[in-house]
Formats: C-alpha cells, structure tokens, sequence
C-alpha cells in the first residue's frame, strides 16, 4: 500500500514541512492569521497523505469483507439511531481504522459517507411517499439531518431539487 519515496517526492514534503516550521517560528504570522497556520499545516499533513499512499487500495481480504458486511448491516439496521463509526467497528469485530480503509477500498467513500448516503435515501423515500405528512425538516431530522441548509444542498445535489421544492410538487398533485 505504501510506495517508496522519490527524490522529488521527498524535496516536496521537506520544502513543504520547511514552510511549516518557518510559519511557527514566525510570531507575526501566528498572531495575524491562526487561520493561515492551521491552512499550512493541513495542506502538509495532505501532502504527505498523498504522497505516502498509493492511488489504489487493495481490495479487502475475505475475512475483512465478512467483517464489512457486518459493519453495513449494523448500519443498515441502526440507521434511525445516532451510533458512531466505533459502535458499527465494534459490531462488525474490527478496528475503526480498518472499517475506514475497507470502506474506502471498497465503496470509494468513508462509512461516515456511506452511513449519510444511506441516511439520505432514506429521507427520500419518506419524502417522496404519499402517506408522508411530515414537513421536510422532521424528516431530515428523523433521518439525523440537524443541519438543514446543509440537508437542503446535499439532497439537491443528489436528486436535482430541494426538498421543499419536492413537497410543494406533492401538494399541487395531490
């Protein structure tokens, strides 16, 4: 998973790591801008995670699938209670951080994105029925959407409207 570091690789992370240091070292900079401190330590600690692994994941192993598998029906079946990625790592016998890189070998997404791919469908479906008497934000909230804006942009960015535009179709329809 890892691959060996190359010398322009390497001239990159200690230029980068160099910039770093040199921002901490500054104390106007510190003073003037935590926001920019934190920018460049994030965009190193990207680097480095960029660099340090490789574009392909393997594929999970067998065992570690039976273990994914577990992971997704425990998500599956506590998807209308609040749980953490440690309680669906708990019930599927394996790490958090195992979880996270199955997840992403094997969805492209981490199982927090997974858990609100899911979610979302969810809310849809109740969204679209017609026995749902609900407004939007208590279905988003049932669904464990606290944030509506953010409930708002993500489901228009999935299914190509808002969700209050979706009930008012409801309404003049039926």
């Amino acid at each position: 998973m890892l691959h060996h570091l190359t010398e322009t690789t390497t001239q990159s992370l200690y230029h980068s790591a160099q910039a770093v240091v040199s921002a901490v070292l500054d104390e106007d900079l510190q003073g003037r801008s935590p926001i920019a401190m934190a920018l460049l330590s994030e965009s190193l600690l990207l680097l480095v995670l960029e660099r340090l692994t490789s574009g392909k994941l393997r594929e999970p192993s067998e065992s570690t699938m039976r273990h994914l598998r577990r992971a997704v029906d425990y998500m599956h079946s506590n998807i209308h209670r609040p749980f953490t990625m440690s309680d669906a790592a708990a019930a599927a016998g394996i790490s958090v951080r195992t979880l996270q890189t199955a997840f992403q070998a094997h969805y492209g997404a981490t199982p927090v994105t997974y858990l609100r791919r899911i979610r979302l469908e969810a809310a849809h479906l109740e969204l679209t029925s017609s026995d749902n008497i609900l407004p939007v934000s208590e279905v988003a909230l049932k669904w464990g959407f606290t944030h509506m804006g953010r409930f708002a942009e993500i489901y228009r960015n999935t299914y190509g409207l808002l969700p209050s535009q979706l009930a008012g179709l409801r309404r003049r329809n039926g």
